[in-house]
Protein backbone atom coordinates (compact mmCIF):
# COMPACT_ATOMS: atom_id res chain seq x y z
CA UNK A 1 0.00 0.00 0.00
CA UNK A 2 1.45 3.63 -0.88
CA UNK A 3 2.19 6.25 1.83
CA UNK A 4 1.25 10.02 1.32
CA UNK A 5 4.13 12.36 0.39
CA UNK A 6 4.43 15.32 2.25
CA UNK A 7 2.98 17.45 -0.71
CA UNK A 8 -0.10 15.11 -0.79
CA UNK A 9 -0.47 15.97 2.80
CA UNK A 10 -0.03 18.98 2.20
CA UNK A 11 -2.65 19.42 -0.38
CA UNK A 12 -4.91 17.59 1.80
CA UNK A 13 -4.94 19.69 4.80
CA UNK A 14 -5.22 22.69 2.58
CA UNK A 15 -8.27 21.25 1.13
CA UNK A 16 -9.76 20.71 4.25
CA UNK A 17 -9.12 24.00 5.93
CA UNK A 18 -10.65 25.95 2.20
CA UNK A 19 -13.76 23.41 2.95
CA UNK A 20 -13.78 24.16 6.56
CA UNK A 21 -13.90 28.18 5.70
CA UNK A 22 -16.07 27.63 2.71
CA UNK A 23 -18.75 25.97 4.89
CA UNK A 24 -18.06 28.77 7.69
CA UNK A 25 -17.44 31.66 5.76
CA UNK A 26 -18.78 34.08 8.70
CA UNK A 27 -17.17 31.92 11.52
CA UNK A 28 -14.08 32.14 9.59
CA UNK A 29 -13.64 35.85 8.83
CA UNK A 30 -14.80 36.36 12.19
CA UNK A 31 -11.63 34.00 13.28
CA UNK A 32 -9.07 35.87 10.63
CA UNK A 33 -10.60 39.51 11.41
CA UNK A 34 -9.79 39.59 14.89
CA UNK A 35 -6.17 37.98 14.37
CA UNK A 36 -5.61 40.74 11.91
CA UNK A 37 -6.87 43.57 13.71
CA UNK A 38 -5.28 42.94 17.19
CA UNK A 39 -1.81 41.73 15.34
CA UNK A 40 -2.00 45.34 14.04
CA UNK A 41 -3.17 47.52 17.24
CA UNK A 42 -1.85 45.18 20.47
CA UNK A 43 0.98 47.66 21.21
CA UNK A 44 -1.73 50.25 21.97
CA UNK A 45 -2.82 48.38 24.87
CA UNK A 46 0.19 49.36 26.31
CA UNK A 47 -0.28 53.90 25.12
CA UNK A 48 -0.91 55.93 27.75
CA UNK A 49 -3.85 58.43 28.18
CA UNK A 50 -2.44 61.26 25.35
CA UNK A 51 -3.59 64.61 24.22
CA UNK A 52 -7.03 65.79 24.93
CA UNK A 53 -7.43 62.13 27.02
CA UNK A 54 -5.89 64.22 30.20
CA UNK A 55 -8.75 66.70 29.83
CA UNK A 56 -11.86 64.46 28.91
CA UNK A 57 -11.04 61.56 31.03
CA UNK A 58 -8.25 61.34 33.38
CA UNK A 59 -9.16 65.32 34.99
CA UNK A 60 -13.08 64.86 33.93
CA UNK A 61 -14.48 64.50 37.30
CA UNK A 62 -17.88 64.68 35.97
CA UNK A 63 -17.35 60.81 34.45
CA UNK A 64 -17.51 59.42 37.87
CA UNK A 65 -21.06 60.06 38.08
CA UNK A 66 -24.00 58.87 35.49
CA UNK A 67 -25.80 61.87 37.25
CA UNK A 68 -23.40 64.29 36.55
CA UNK A 69 -22.63 62.67 32.96
CA UNK A 70 -26.39 63.17 32.16
CA UNK A 71 -26.30 66.65 33.17
CA UNK A 72 -22.79 67.67 31.42
CA UNK A 73 -23.20 65.68 28.47
CA UNK A 74 -27.15 65.62 27.68
CA UNK A 75 -28.29 68.56 29.39
CA UNK A 76 -25.46 71.29 28.68
CA UNK A 77 -23.30 72.04 25.36
CA UNK A 78 -19.73 71.15 25.91
CA UNK A 79 -17.78 74.13 24.43
CA UNK A 80 -14.51 74.41 23.26
CA UNK A 81 -12.45 76.23 25.65
CA UNK A 82 -8.76 77.00 26.71
CA UNK A 83 -7.38 77.30 29.67
CA UNK A 84 -7.20 80.77 29.93
CA UNK A 85 -10.45 82.27 27.72
CA UNK A 86 -13.44 80.91 26.56
CA UNK A 87 -13.26 80.20 22.53
CA UNK A 88 -15.32 79.23 19.61
CA UNK A 89 -18.15 76.94 19.88
CA UNK A 90 -19.60 74.17 21.27
CA UNK A 91 -20.98 70.03 20.62
CA UNK A 92 -23.48 68.05 21.41
CA UNK A 93 -21.90 64.00 21.92
CA UNK A 94 -23.65 62.90 24.68
CA UNK A 95 -23.32 59.10 23.99
CA UNK A 96 -19.44 59.22 23.39
CA UNK A 97 -19.03 60.87 26.71
CA UNK A 98 -21.92 58.11 28.14
CA UNK A 99 -19.18 55.55 26.91
CA UNK A 100 -16.34 57.44 28.61
CA UNK A 101 -18.30 57.21 31.58
CA UNK A 102 -19.15 53.50 31.04
CA UNK A 103 -15.37 53.14 30.70
CA UNK A 104 -14.81 55.05 33.77
CA UNK A 105 -16.51 52.96 35.79
CA UNK A 106 -15.29 49.71 34.29
CA UNK A 107 -11.69 50.27 33.27
CA UNK A 108 -10.70 53.18 36.34
CA UNK A 109 -7.73 54.89 34.72
CA UNK A 110 -6.33 51.96 33.40
CA UNK A 111 -5.81 53.35 30.13
CA UNK A 112 -5.64 49.99 28.36
CA UNK A 113 -9.72 49.18 29.23
CA UNK A 114 -10.65 52.17 27.11
CA UNK A 115 -7.51 51.29 24.04
CA UNK A 116 -8.96 47.71 23.99
CA UNK A 117 -12.80 49.18 23.59
CA UNK A 118 -11.28 51.24 20.82
CA UNK A 119 -9.58 48.17 18.99
CA UNK A 120 -12.42 46.49 19.59
CA UNK A 121 -15.03 49.13 18.08
CA UNK A 122 -13.06 49.20 15.02
CA UNK A 123 -13.14 45.36 14.44
CA UNK A 124 -17.14 45.67 14.75
CA UNK A 125 -17.03 48.01 12.36
CA UNK A 126 -15.30 45.89 9.89
CA UNK A 127 -17.54 43.17 11.00
CA UNK A 128 -20.42 44.41 10.55
CA UNK A 129 -19.49 46.31 7.15
CA UNK A 130 -18.54 42.76 5.81
CA UNK A 131 -22.08 41.46 7.01
CA UNK A 132 -23.84 44.29 5.53
CA UNK A 133 -21.79 44.01 2.09
CA UNK A 134 -22.63 40.39 2.23
CA UNK A 135 -26.08 41.08 2.61
CA UNK A 136 -26.28 43.14 -0.25
CA UNK A 137 -25.05 39.90 -2.33
CA UNK A 138 -21.60 41.30 -3.07
CA UNK A 139 -19.21 38.58 -2.92
CA UNK A 140 -17.77 37.32 -0.43
CA UNK A 141 -13.86 37.74 -1.47
CA UNK A 142 -14.90 41.37 -2.51
CA UNK A 143 -16.35 41.97 0.97
CA UNK A 144 -13.92 40.32 2.72
CA UNK A 145 -11.25 41.77 0.72
CA UNK A 146 -12.54 45.31 1.16
CA UNK A 147 -12.91 44.98 5.04
CA UNK A 148 -9.49 43.79 5.77
CA UNK A 149 -8.08 46.75 3.63
CA UNK A 150 -9.97 48.94 5.62
CA UNK A 151 -9.21 47.76 9.11
CA UNK A 152 -5.53 47.78 8.30
CA UNK A 153 -5.17 51.23 6.63
CA UNK A 154 -2.75 53.35 8.60
CA UNK A 155 -5.11 56.06 8.13
CA UNK A 156 -7.20 55.24 10.95
CA UNK A 157 -4.68 54.63 13.48
CA UNK A 158 -5.86 58.07 15.03
CA UNK A 159 -9.37 57.64 15.53
CA UNK A 160 -8.34 53.97 16.68
CA UNK A 161 -5.44 54.53 19.02
CA UNK A 162 -6.12 57.76 20.39
CA UNK A 163 -8.75 57.08 22.99
CA UNK A 164 -10.68 60.31 22.42
CA UNK A 165 -10.72 59.29 18.48
CA UNK A 166 -13.70 56.70 19.80
CA UNK A 167 -16.32 59.30 18.70
CA UNK A 168 -15.55 58.42 15.29
CA UNK A 169 -16.16 54.59 15.87
CA UNK A 170 -19.17 54.80 17.73
CA UNK A 171 -20.58 57.25 14.78
CA UNK A 172 -19.50 54.66 12.15
CA UNK A 173 -21.01 51.47 13.83
CA UNK A 174 -24.27 53.54 14.03
CA UNK A 175 -24.05 54.72 10.52
CA UNK A 176 -23.74 50.71 9.67
CA UNK A 177 -26.35 49.92 11.54
CA UNK A 178 -28.53 52.52 10.12
CA UNK A 179 -27.32 51.84 6.52
CA UNK A 180 -28.35 47.94 7.61
CA UNK A 181 -32.15 48.50 8.70
CA UNK A 182 -32.21 51.03 5.75
CA UNK A 183 -31.59 48.27 3.21
CA UNK A 184 -33.54 45.64 4.95
CA UNK A 185 -36.51 48.34 4.95
CA UNK A 186 -35.99 48.49 1.63
CA UNK A 187 -35.87 44.93 0.55
CA UNK A 188 -38.37 43.39 2.96
CA UNK A 189 -40.44 46.62 3.71
CA UNK A 190 -41.02 45.99 7.47
CA UNK A 191 -41.55 48.42 9.70
CA UNK A 192 -39.20 47.51 12.65
CA UNK A 193 -36.71 48.27 10.15
CA UNK A 194 -37.91 51.94 9.56
CA UNK A 195 -37.66 52.01 13.67
CA UNK A 196 -33.85 50.86 13.14
CA UNK A 197 -33.20 53.43 10.82
CA UNK A 198 -34.54 55.56 13.20
CA UNK A 199 -33.20 54.53 15.86
CA UNK A 200 -29.38 53.44 14.87
CA UNK A 201 -29.57 57.15 13.03
CA UNK A 202 -30.04 59.37 16.24
CA UNK A 203 -27.18 57.07 18.08
CA UNK A 204 -24.49 58.21 15.27
CA UNK A 205 -25.80 61.74 15.76
CA UNK A 206 -25.99 61.97 19.08
CA UNK A 207 -22.19 60.01 18.97
CA UNK A 208 -20.51 62.62 16.40
CA UNK A 209 -22.50 65.40 14.22
CA UNK A 210 -20.52 63.00 11.06
CA UNK A 211 -24.14 61.00 11.23
CA UNK A 212 -25.47 63.62 9.06
CA UNK A 213 -23.50 61.66 6.39
CA UNK A 214 -26.20 59.22 5.97
CA UNK A 215 -28.03 60.33 3.60
CA UNK A 216 -26.11 60.45 0.44
CA UNK A 217 -24.47 57.20 1.33
CA UNK A 218 -27.84 55.42 2.19
CA UNK A 219 -28.49 56.51 -1.42
CA UNK A 220 -25.80 55.67 -2.77
CA UNK A 221 -26.08 52.07 -1.12
CA UNK A 222 -29.61 51.13 -2.54
CA UNK A 223 -28.51 52.86 -5.85
CA UNK A 224 -25.92 50.62 -6.29
CA UNK A 225 -27.92 47.63 -4.64
CA UNK A 226 -30.84 48.37 -7.28
CA UNK A 227 -33.60 48.43 -4.52
CA UNK A 228 -34.56 52.42 -4.73
CA UNK A 229 -38.49 52.77 -5.24
CA UNK A 230 -40.33 55.91 -5.23
CA UNK A 231 -43.16 55.12 -2.12
CA UNK A 232 -40.15 53.68 0.09
CA UNK A 233 -37.44 55.96 -0.95
CA UNK A 234 -39.87 58.67 0.16
CA UNK A 235 -40.98 56.71 3.57
CA UNK A 236 -37.04 56.41 4.05
CA UNK A 237 -36.23 60.35 3.49
CA UNK A 238 -39.20 61.03 5.59
CA UNK A 239 -37.42 59.16 8.56
CA UNK A 240 -34.09 60.35 7.93
CA UNK A 241 -35.40 63.92 8.00
CA UNK A 242 -37.36 63.45 11.27
CA UNK A 243 -34.75 61.99 12.54
CA UNK A 244 -32.04 64.72 11.80
CA UNK A 245 -34.79 67.43 12.87
CA UNK A 246 -34.98 65.88 16.36
CA UNK A 247 -31.17 66.41 16.37
CA UNK A 248 -31.40 69.31 15.59
CA UNK A 249 -34.06 70.32 18.23
CA UNK A 250 -32.23 68.47 20.71
CA UNK A 251 -29.34 71.01 20.27
CA UNK A 252 -31.28 73.54 20.12
CA UNK A 253 -33.15 73.20 23.49
CA UNK A 254 -29.73 72.39 25.07
CA UNK A 255 -28.05 75.80 23.76
CA UNK A 256 -25.23 74.29 21.24
CA UNK A 257 -23.55 77.18 19.49
CA UNK A 258 -21.59 76.41 16.16
CA UNK A 259 -17.66 78.61 16.11
CA UNK A 260 -18.33 81.28 13.42
CA UNK A 261 -17.64 80.87 10.29
CA UNK A 262 -18.36 80.57 6.71
CA UNK A 263 -18.09 77.94 4.28
CA UNK A 264 -15.56 77.76 1.60
CA UNK A 265 -15.31 76.58 -2.14
CA UNK A 266 -11.99 77.07 -3.50
CA UNK A 267 -9.93 75.29 -1.01
CA UNK A 268 -12.80 72.26 -1.63
CA UNK A 269 -11.01 70.21 -4.42
CA UNK A 270 -7.56 70.72 -2.81
CA UNK A 271 -8.60 69.70 0.19
CA UNK A 272 -9.90 66.25 -1.06
CA UNK A 273 -7.12 65.39 -2.80
CA UNK A 274 -5.05 65.60 0.22
CA UNK A 275 -7.13 63.35 1.99
CA UNK A 276 -7.03 61.06 -0.70
CA UNK A 277 -3.35 61.34 -0.90
CA UNK A 278 -3.41 60.57 3.07
CA UNK A 279 -5.49 57.50 2.65
CA UNK A 280 -3.10 55.70 0.05
CA UNK A 281 0.42 56.85 0.62
CA UNK A 282 0.51 58.11 4.40
CA UNK A 283 4.28 58.83 4.59
CA UNK A 284 3.57 60.92 7.43
CA UNK A 285 1.00 61.35 10.10
CA UNK A 286 0.38 63.67 12.19
CA UNK A 287 -2.67 64.22 14.74
CA UNK A 288 -2.27 68.07 14.39
CA UNK A 289 -3.68 69.16 11.00
CA UNK A 290 -4.80 72.53 11.01
CA UNK A 291 -2.02 74.01 9.26
CA UNK A 292 -2.45 71.80 6.35
CA UNK A 293 -5.49 73.62 6.03
CA UNK A 294 -5.73 75.04 2.03
CA UNK A 295 -6.10 79.04 1.72
CA UNK A 296 -9.19 80.11 0.41
CA UNK A 297 -7.96 82.01 -2.32
CA UNK A 298 -8.50 81.80 -6.08
CA UNK A 299 -5.39 79.99 -7.73
CA UNK A 300 -3.87 78.03 -10.69
CA UNK A 301 -3.71 74.96 -8.00
CA UNK A 302 -7.64 75.03 -6.70
CA UNK A 303 -9.17 75.66 -10.07
CA UNK A 304 -7.24 72.73 -11.75
CA UNK A 305 -8.05 70.39 -8.32
CA UNK A 306 -12.11 71.72 -8.45
CA UNK A 307 -11.97 70.38 -12.02
CA UNK A 308 -10.24 67.19 -11.46
CA UNK A 309 -12.92 66.25 -8.89
CA UNK A 310 -15.60 67.21 -10.85
CA UNK A 311 -13.79 65.10 -13.52
CA UNK A 312 -13.84 62.37 -11.07
CA UNK A 313 -17.88 62.75 -10.57
CA UNK A 314 -18.18 62.84 -13.81
CA UNK A 315 -16.74 59.70 -14.22
CA UNK A 316 -18.28 57.63 -11.68
CA UNK A 317 -21.62 58.77 -13.77
CA UNK A 318 -20.51 57.59 -16.61
CA UNK A 319 -19.08 54.09 -15.33
CA UNK A 320 -21.65 53.45 -12.65
CA UNK A 321 -23.42 50.48 -14.85
CA UNK A 322 -20.42 48.85 -16.01
CA UNK A 323 -18.49 49.01 -12.63
CA UNK A 324 -21.28 49.55 -10.27
CA UNK A 325 -19.47 48.64 -7.27
CA UNK A 326 -16.37 50.54 -8.33
CA UNK A 327 -18.39 53.53 -8.83
CA UNK A 328 -20.44 52.80 -5.22
CA UNK A 329 -16.80 52.91 -3.42
CA UNK A 330 -15.17 56.46 -5.04
CA UNK A 331 -19.07 58.03 -4.85
CA UNK A 332 -18.87 56.75 -1.26
CA UNK A 333 -15.80 58.17 -0.68
CA UNK A 334 -16.42 62.02 -1.90
CA UNK A 335 -19.65 62.07 -0.32
CA UNK A 336 -17.97 61.39 3.41
CA UNK A 337 -15.01 63.52 2.11
CA UNK A 338 -16.83 66.93 1.08
CA UNK A 339 -17.87 68.16 4.11
CA UNK A 340 -15.02 68.34 5.53
CA UNK A 341 -13.15 69.56 2.82
CA UNK A 342 -14.65 73.18 3.50
CA UNK A 343 -18.16 73.15 2.35
CA UNK A 344 -19.03 73.07 5.96
CA UNK A 345 -16.96 75.01 8.76
CA UNK A 346 -14.87 73.08 11.05
CA UNK A 347 -13.25 74.56 13.64
CA UNK A 348 -9.90 73.06 13.47
CA UNK A 349 -9.65 72.74 9.36
CA UNK A 350 -8.53 69.50 8.33
CA UNK A 351 -7.65 66.25 10.41
CA UNK A 352 -7.04 62.37 9.72
CA UNK A 353 -9.75 61.47 11.71
CA UNK A 354 -12.07 63.02 9.44
CA UNK A 355 -11.55 59.86 6.92
CA UNK A 356 -12.49 56.80 9.03
CA UNK A 357 -15.76 56.41 7.55
CA UNK A 358 -14.59 57.62 3.96
CA UNK A 359 -12.02 54.87 3.97
CA UNK A 360 -14.32 52.56 3.71
CA UNK A 361 -15.53 53.68 0.61
CA UNK A 362 -12.00 53.49 -1.19
CA UNK A 363 -11.21 50.64 0.24
CA UNK A 364 -14.33 48.98 -1.65
CA UNK A 365 -13.25 50.31 -4.53
CA UNK A 366 -10.32 48.89 -4.92
CA UNK A 367 -10.91 45.34 -3.48
CA UNK A 368 -13.67 45.28 -6.76
CA UNK A 369 -10.84 46.41 -8.99
CA UNK A 370 -8.85 43.75 -7.80
CA UNK A 371 -11.31 40.77 -7.32
CA UNK A 372 -13.65 41.81 -10.55
CA UNK A 373 -12.78 44.45 -12.74
CA UNK A 374 -9.18 43.79 -13.37
CA UNK A 375 -9.27 40.96 -15.89
CA UNK A 376 -5.89 40.86 -17.45
CA UNK A 377 -4.05 42.91 -15.31
CA UNK A 378 -5.95 40.90 -11.94
CA UNK A 379 -2.30 39.18 -11.39
CA UNK A 380 -0.80 42.39 -11.79
CA UNK A 381 -3.09 44.54 -10.03
CA UNK A 382 -3.08 41.55 -6.97
CA UNK A 383 0.23 41.92 -6.54
CA UNK A 384 0.28 45.81 -6.61
CA UNK A 385 -2.75 45.67 -3.38
CA UNK A 386 -1.09 43.30 -1.69
CA UNK A 387 2.31 44.95 -1.37
CA UNK A 388 0.52 48.10 -0.70
CA UNK A 389 -1.27 46.43 1.99
CA UNK A 390 1.41 44.65 3.86
CA UNK A 391 3.34 48.17 3.84
CA UNK A 392 0.31 49.68 5.49
CA UNK A 393 0.24 47.06 7.89
CA UNK A 394 4.00 48.04 8.81
CA UNK A 395 3.30 51.85 8.40
CA UNK A 396 0.16 51.18 10.82
CA UNK A 397 2.41 49.31 13.20
CA UNK A 398 5.05 51.93 13.02
CA UNK A 399 2.46 54.99 13.79
CA UNK A 400 0.77 53.01 16.79
CA UNK A 401 4.46 52.99 18.27
CA UNK A 402 4.56 56.89 18.45
CA UNK A 403 1.17 56.67 20.40
CA UNK A 404 2.51 54.34 22.96
CA UNK A 405 5.01 57.52 23.96
CA UNK A 406 3.82 61.37 23.54
CA UNK A 407 7.61 62.78 22.46
CA UNK A 408 7.33 60.33 19.75
CA UNK A 409 3.87 61.35 19.31
CA UNK A 410 5.01 64.64 18.44
CA UNK A 411 8.22 64.61 17.21
CA UNK A 412 6.48 61.90 14.30
CA UNK A 413 3.72 64.56 13.78
CA UNK A 414 5.92 67.47 13.54
CA UNK A 415 7.20 65.57 10.37
CA UNK A 416 3.87 66.45 8.50
CA UNK A 417 2.79 69.61 9.19
CA UNK A 418 4.69 72.54 11.99
CA UNK A 419 1.94 72.99 14.12
CA UNK A 420 2.68 75.26 16.77
CA UNK A 421 0.15 73.31 18.96
CA UNK A 422 2.48 70.29 18.18
CA UNK A 423 5.44 71.96 19.85
CA UNK A 424 3.66 73.36 22.63
CA UNK A 425 2.44 69.82 23.58
CA UNK A 426 5.73 68.69 22.82
CA UNK A 427 6.80 71.33 25.05
CA UNK A 428 4.44 69.57 27.87
CA UNK A 429 6.04 66.28 27.52
CA UNK A 430 9.67 67.16 28.26
CA UNK A 431 8.47 68.69 31.10
CA UNK A 432 6.78 66.13 32.56
CA UNK A 433 9.73 64.30 31.77
CA UNK A 434 12.11 66.78 33.77
CA UNK A 435 14.12 68.17 30.45
CA UNK A 436 13.37 71.75 31.95
CA UNK A 437 15.85 73.06 28.75
CA UNK A 438 14.37 70.60 25.78
CA UNK A 439 10.61 72.00 27.04
CA UNK A 440 11.81 75.66 27.29
CA UNK A 441 12.99 74.84 23.60
CA UNK A 442 9.38 73.48 22.09
CA UNK A 443 7.62 76.27 23.56
CA UNK A 444 9.61 79.08 21.85
CA UNK A 445 8.99 77.44 18.88
CA UNK A 446 5.17 77.67 19.27
CA UNK A 447 5.31 81.50 20.49
CA UNK A 448 7.65 81.68 17.25
CA UNK A 449 4.84 80.18 15.00
CA UNK A 450 2.16 82.16 16.73
CA UNK A 451 3.36 84.73 19.30
CA UNK A 452 -0.60 84.80 20.75
CA UNK A 453 -0.21 81.72 22.12
CA UNK A 454 -1.40 82.04 25.53
CA UNK A 455 -0.43 78.39 26.58
CA UNK A 456 2.88 78.43 25.17
CA UNK A 457 3.64 81.83 26.70
CA UNK A 458 2.53 80.91 29.90
CA UNK A 459 4.44 77.71 29.04
CA UNK A 460 8.01 79.55 28.54
CA UNK A 461 7.22 81.72 31.83
CA UNK A 462 6.45 78.43 33.96
CA UNK A 463 9.44 77.03 32.82
CA UNK A 464 11.86 80.14 33.33
CA UNK A 465 10.49 80.38 36.67
CA UNK A 466 11.50 76.81 37.70
CA UNK A 467 15.07 77.34 36.36
CA UNK A 468 15.11 80.78 38.59
CA UNK A 469 15.15 83.38 36.03
CA UNK A 470 12.61 85.17 37.50
CA UNK A 471 12.85 88.47 35.79
CA UNK A 472 12.86 86.99 31.90
CA UNK A 473 9.70 84.90 32.99
CA UNK A 474 8.02 88.16 33.67
CA UNK A 475 7.41 89.20 29.99
CA UNK A 476 5.90 85.67 28.89
CA UNK A 477 3.39 85.91 31.78
CA UNK A 478 2.51 89.03 30.98
CA UNK A 479 2.15 88.32 27.26
CA UNK A 480 -0.40 85.39 28.51
CA UNK A 481 -2.34 87.67 30.81
CA UNK A 482 -2.57 90.09 27.81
Amino acid sequence: MATPTRRGLRRSRWGVISEWCAAHQILGFTILSIAYVFSLYWRALGAPFIYDDLSQIVNNVNLTSFHAVFKSAFLTPTEFTSNFRAGGGSTYRPLFWLSLSVGRHIWGLRASGFHFTNIFLHWANGFLLYLLLRRMHISTAIAATAVIIWLGMPINSEPVAWISGREYLMCGLFLILALWSAYSYLYEGRTTSLIGVLAFLLAALFSHESGILFLPLAIIFVYSAGKLRKRTGLILLSVVIVADLLFLLARRIVGIHAEGGKSTIWPVGLAFWKYMLWMVAPIHMSMQRATSTPPNVPSAQAILALCSLLALCIGIILVRKKTPLLSAGLAWSIAALLPFCGIVFIYQGMAERFEYFASAGLALAIASVVVQYAKTLKLFATVIVILWVAWGAWRLQRRVRDWCDPISLYESSLEATSDPMLFYNLGCAWRDKGDLNKALEEYLRAVQIRPDYEEAQAGVGQILFLLHRYAEALTPFNRALV
